[in-house]
């Protein structure tokens, strides 16, 4: 079995001194770690029997101790949230990702597995500035049939910001894109909004969540720019 998925929270044992939801908050902030880390990594290291690290970060611990076991892949990782609370989004996403990196090296060094897929998703992650995007694999052909568009998912700490994609029928470059909206960051959301949407007219672009429509984008000016109304 391959290990296919990273996730990580906060203890919440927190909740008493870190006040108005922050452990919610920070569910939310770790999701543009945890997720792209665990596609980059999907697939690549076997793992026998598991097939989830799940991380839980504390402020009780300053190391992980040599006794904290390693159970159904539970493991209690240090984690300085004061500090956290007081810094800029940017380098906030770079303490998750390197907590999550040192977490997921130690379980695979105690596990003997290969700790070169952790390392390279680490290295793409930082190269990204930890804001990682997700293409749908789903896609739809204009109308005029001279285009084609995607949806991508942008995923940063604080938010995710949805895009429509649109790209040159044949060959199939990409033209440009145009932000659609924004909402929580939330896992798989470029297959979620793929659910329900397509084109309402020639140019625009809608994605529906339960029968309701909550974007929309225009490529009109980008078809104009490409010549390819």
């Amino acid at each position: 079995m391959y290990l296919r998925e990273i996730q990580s929270c906060a203890d919440h044992e927190i909740a008493e001194r870190f006040k108005g939801g922050f452990v919610g908050r920070f569910m939310d902030h770790v999701v543009c770690v945890d997720w792209p880390y665990s596609e980059l990594i999907r697939g690549k290291v076997l793992a026998n029997d598991d097939w989830k690290i799940f991380i839980t970060f504390s402020d009780r611990y300053s190391t992980p101790s040599d006794d904290e076991p390693c159970v159904s892949m539970r493991v209690h990782w240090p984690f300085d949230f004061a500090t956290y609370q007081s810094e800029s989004n940017d380098a906030k996403k770079r303490r998750i990702l390197t907590s999550v990196h040192a977490a997921c090296l130690w379980v695979a060094r105690r596990k003997n597995w290969s700790v070169q897929p952790f390392i390279d998703a680490y290295e793409k992650l930082l190269e990204s500035g930890v804001c990682w995007t997700f293409m749908s694999k789903k896609q739809w052909i204009s109308p005029t049939r001279r285009t084609k568009a995607r949806i991508a998912v942008e995923m940063d700490l604080e938010e995710q910001r949805v895009y429509v994609v649109l790209f040159r029928y044949r060959p199939t470059d990409e033209l440009g894109r145009v932000i659609a909206g924004k909402s929580r960051p939330h896992p798989g959301s470029e297959n979620y909004y793929s659910e329900d949407a397509g084109w309402v007219s020639d140019h625009e672009f809608a994605i529906r969540v339960r029968g309701k429509e909550c974007f929309r984008a225009d490529l009109g000016s980008l078809m104009r720019e490409h010549s390819c109304e």
